[in-house]
C-alpha cells in the first residue's frame, strides 16, 4: 500500500472502527401487590393419570428382617466348642504328610507304605452278597458288531495259487536280487567316501558290501 492508502485507511477507521456504546433496556417495574396463596390440592388437580397411579391396597413399607437362625447350625461359642469325635471305622489321628518331595518316585514310595489301622470289627466281619456284588467291576454285554463291519466270506477268500513256470520263476528271483541290493545313488556316495570304488563300476554282479568294507 502507499502512503495515500494508508492516510485514507487511518481515516476511515476513526469512523467505523470506533466501539459502539451498548444501552441498556429499561427496567420494567412490577407492582408490589402481594401473591395468592396457593395450597397443593388447587395446584395438583385430580386426573385420570394421577387416580390410576395411586394403589389399589396401600400398604407400609416392607422393612427387611434379620437373618433366621435355622436349628440345623446354630452358632456356637468357642467356650461350647468340643473336639469332634472320630467315626469308628477312621482312625483318630490324621497322617503326617510332608509340604513337598523330591521326585514323584518318592511320593508314591510315601502312599504305598503308609498304612491305616483297620479296626477289629472290620477284620472280623462278613461282608454281604450285595456289598460283594457292588465291588466287583461292573460287566457290559458285548454288542453284536454292525452287518457292515463284519466282512462277506465271499470278499475274504484268496485266490488259488498257482505254480510257476520257469520264466516267471526267473523272473521272481531277479526281482529279488534287485530288491535285496542298496540303491545305486548310496553306492556312488560310499564310493566318493571311501575311494576305493569307482561311481561307474555298479552292475548286476556287483557286490557293495565286497568292494566297501572289505
Amino acid at each position: 500500500m502507499r502512503r495515500q492508502d494508508w492516510i485514507k485507511f487511518y481515516k476511515w477507521a476513526m469512523v467505523n472502527a470506533q466501539p459502539v456504546e451498548f444501552v441498556l433496556p429499561p427496567e420494567e417495574h412490577h407492582s408490589e401487590r402481594p401473591r395468592a396463596q396457593c395450597s397443593e390440592e388447587t395446584l395438583v388437580k385430580p386426573t385420570s393419570l394421577a387416580t390410576l397411579s395411586t394403589p389399589r391396597w396401600p400398604r407400609q413399607k416392607v422393612e427387611p428382617s434379620c437373618p433366621q437362625d435355622y436349628p440345623y447350625r446354630p452358632v456356637q461359642s468357642a467356650k461350647n466348642l468340643r473336639p469332634r469325635r472320630p467315626e469308628p471305622t477312621r482312625p483318630v489321628c490324621k497322617p503326617v504328610v510332608p509340604c513337598c518331595f523330591q521326585h514323584e518316585e518318592l511320593e508314591a514310595d510315601f502312599w504305598s507304605e503308609l498304612r491305616f489301622p483297620v479296626s477289629k470289627r472290620a477284620q472280623h466281619a462278613t461282608a454281604s452278597k450285595r456289598i460283594v456284588k457292588l465291588a466287583k467291576p461292573k460287566q457290559y454285554p458285548t454288542k453284536p458288531l454292525h452287518e457292515q463291519c463284519i466282512p462277506k466270506k465271499e470278499e475274504v477268500k484268496m485266490p488259488k495259487r498257482k505254480r510257476m513256470n520257469s520264466r516267471q520263476w526267473r523272473d521272481h528271483q531277479q526281482r529279488l536280487q534287485y530288491l535285496s541290493k542298496p540303491n545305486a545313488r548310496v553306492l556312488a556316495e560310499l564310493a566318493e567316501m571311501y575311494g576305493e570304488c569307482e561311481e561307474d563300476s555298479y552292475c548286476d554282479e556287483y557286490d557293495p558290501y565286497e568292494c566297501c568294507y572289505n
